[in-house]
């Protein structure tokens, strides 16, 4: 409102002067504010410069210098980008002082307040009229620059190079701007076929040299060294005076010399020695395996890290990997706790790390170049909870868990998706992991003994619905019975029945832990609930433990072996042929992440910064051990196998209608 006003007064005062001819100079009061506001404006204070002008021009508004102190008023709010405000001033000084001798420079300044505050069109055309009316080379150049700066903005690449050719020409003495302005606009341009369309059929002069080296030095970070190798010959043979043709020509013959150092690679960082050594060995299966499948130029080369489980170990291969510039992306490290470690060290270096096992670490959300493929505590506790509750109907659960970070985690994770599903966690708990005798624990969720079933039992008679069984109250566990036979003689026991008030019990455990358990779970009577576990129970020597519970048990999965998918299928006959040994999750996750790095290369993403990108954008991938999609967090969300055992196999457990309907 205040500039406005003092517009207004200044066009008033302006107006009652006619001719408004260069009358007295002021010689004296506020006279000394133009002064100031010269030597503010040199000095680079623009605020206070800008005070002194306008002071100036409340004070003398017929002074001589009027219209340089719109035209610096006009410079100032230009340059701290106020652009309305700028084109008010230069529209002043050109609407009342038409024969200054700054008028030309005012139109050009106006035409880009345009440029900014108004339409980009309208000043295009401006400055080109401009051109045709300048015939100062510094105006003239001032406007090429302009325009090279505009359509550069624009992506019109090679109408900026003929501006910025025309600056040139029109002050010589500006070389050295002139290269440092094409430098910039080249390095804003990331697209190499549009250099490649500027660079064929141009002149030999510059800035086409320039042009020529960016562009190889796109191919080169984009590892494309087919494209790199054409063209640089093409730029040696074009360009032999150019400041960087040695520089091009020292790699074009290393390259000859040594193809093997400028192959793309892909860092493995796995613990190959030490406690995790076979898991290492697995993950390292399923890397080598997926990689060997791609037949591009050159292929993709492993290089193998051992971090031997050990932090500083890994640390000190991931610089050695990060330093090598032929090393696009690291898949690793194996588990958490290096993961962890190493995270932070990638996003500083700026090279992706796709890790394949890290299921228990927590991606920070600042971390933008580490990523994982694997399944997670909370991908594992959602899937088993919906299966149960969408397609087995059970609402009432029970939990035993082992009092470890694995069980504790999965617990905890089960017990919010029931929650969040509708359902009803009755009873929770935890056993020791050096404990083989559970039958305290089992004893706590309702279990009991065949001798003790008919002290605390009411007896049934034989041939009584289940659903007529009395209430035995939220507050209990179990309700035990036993059938009345009144045919029995006295040297045939009762029949013993446990009825429980929770209809699954959810045992996130491994195998071995769960051989143990069941037969206990028998002995004290409890048989009719669900058996619920997670990837932990995937064995086959734990089938045949369940043969005798046909569909009384389920777990997930991110990966099963069985599956007759045709990508599934053809993993574990090629791993078979390879290694002679059937694949675990560990080496199918690890097939899939060098699988994803594989197709995002591919598909022309070949440096780290667009791999970076490519893996934040990967959806519903379909791999061999389920189906991926990455999370902006990095981490990924899985689709899961359900497995149970039918006819004594281990098999996808599926959909209940589609059960029903085999």
């Amino acid at each position: 409102m205040q500039m406005k006003f003092f517009i207004g007064i200044l066009f008033l005062a302006l107006m009652s002067f006619p001719g408004m001819g260069k009358c007295s100079e002021p010689t004296s009061g506020i006279a000394s504010s133009f002064e100031e506001g010269q030597r503010l404006f040199v000095e680079g204070d623009l605020s206070a410069a800008k005070e002194s002008y306008r002071k100036f021009l409340s004070g003398y508004p017929q002074s001589r210098l009027i219209d340089d102190a719109l035209f610096r008023l006009g410079e100032i709010s230009l340059t701290q980008k106020d652009f309305p405000i700028a084109l008010r001033y230069f529209n002043l000084l050109l609407n009342h002082f038409g024969n200054s001798e700054l008028a030309l420079k005012a139109e050009l300044k106006r035409t880009i307040c345009i440029y900014h505050a108004e339409s980009k069109e309208k000043a295009a055309g401006l400055v080109d009229q401009f051109l045709k009316q300048a015939m100062d080379p510094r105006l003239r150049y001032e406007a090429f620059i302009t325009q090279a700066g505009w359509r550069s903005e624009a992506g019109e690449l090679g109408k900026a190079v003929v501006s910025y050719r025309k600056a040139l020409s029109t002050l010589p003495i500006k070389k050295e701007e002139v290269k440092k302005l094409v430098q910039e606009a080249l390095e804003k341009e990331t697209d190499a076929e549009t250099l490649l369309q500027l660079s064929q059929n141009a002149p030999t002069n510059f800035p086409y040299g320039d042009v020529m080296y960016r562009l190889l030095s796109l191919y080169f970070k984009a590892r494309d060294f087919e494209g790199f190798t054409k063209s640089a010959r093409d730029f040696l043979q074009r360009f032999p005076g150019h400041r960087e043709s040695n520089s091009v020509k020292e790699v074009l013959d290393d390259f000859a010399e040594n193809p093997h150092h400028y192959k793309t690679k892909v860092g493995a960082l796995l613990p190959l020695t030490g406690n995790a050594a076979l898991q290492g060995e697995r993950i390292l299966k399923g890397i080598q395996l997926a990689l060997s499948s791609f037949q591009g130029p050159g292929g993709i080369e492993v290089v193998i890290k051992d971090s031997a489980g050990d932090l500083q170990t890994a640390a000190e291969a991931v610089k050695e990997l990060a330093q090598d510039p032929s090393v696009i992306a690291i898949i690793g490290p194996a588990f958490s706790k290096v993961a962890e470690g190493v995270a932070p060290l990638v996003q500083s270096m700026r090279i992706p790390m796709l890790s394949p096992a890290a299921s228990f670490m927590e991606i920070l959300p600042d971390n933008s170049f580490f990523f994982r493929n694997c399944i997670t505590w909370e991908n594992l506790g959602r899937e088993i909870a919906e299966y149960a509750v969408n397609e087995l109907a059970v609402k009432r659960f029970a939990v035993l868990h082992p009092d470890d970070a694995y069980g504790v985690g999965l617990s905890e994770n089960f017990r919010k998706s029931v929650t969040a599903l509708g359902g009803e966690l009755l009873a929770t708990e935890s056993y020791s992991t050096v404990e083989f005798d559970f039958r305290e624990t089992i004893k706590k969720i309702g279990g009991i003994e065949d001798h003790d079933i008919l002290k605390v039992s009411a007896p049934i008679e034989e041939g009584l619905e289940e659903e007529m069984v009395p209430d035995y109250g939220s507050d209990k566990l179990s309700f035990p019975f036993h059938i009345e036979d009144s045919e029995q003689n006295s040297k045939k026991p009762n029949k013993v029945l446990l009825k429980t008030s929770y209809e699954a019990i959810f045992i996130p455990d491994f195998f071995k832990r769960i051989g143990l358990m069941i037969p206990q779970l028998e002995f004290f009577n409890i048989v009719e609930a669900k058996l619920l576990g997670a990837n932990g129970w995937n064995s086959e020597k734990l089938v045949g433990l369940l043969k005798n519970r046909p569909e009384d048990f389920y777990f997930v999965d991110g990966f099963f072996a069985g599956d007759d998918s045709a990508k599934t299928m053809d993993f574990v006959d090629q791993y078979d042929s390879f290694f002679g040994e059937t694949p675990d999750i560990l080496a199918a996750q690890a097939y899939d992440a060098a699988g994803i790095l594989v197709n995002l290369y591919q598909s022309g993403k070949k440096d780290r910064e667009s791999l970076r990108d490519g893996l934040a954008d990967v959806r519903e991938l379909q791999g061999v051990a389920g189906v991926t999609t990455i999370l902006p967090s990095g981490d990924s969300e899985k689709k899961l196998f359900v497995l149970t055992v039918r006819d004594g196999e281990l098999v996808k457990a599926g959909k209940i209608e589609d059960t029903e309907e085999e």
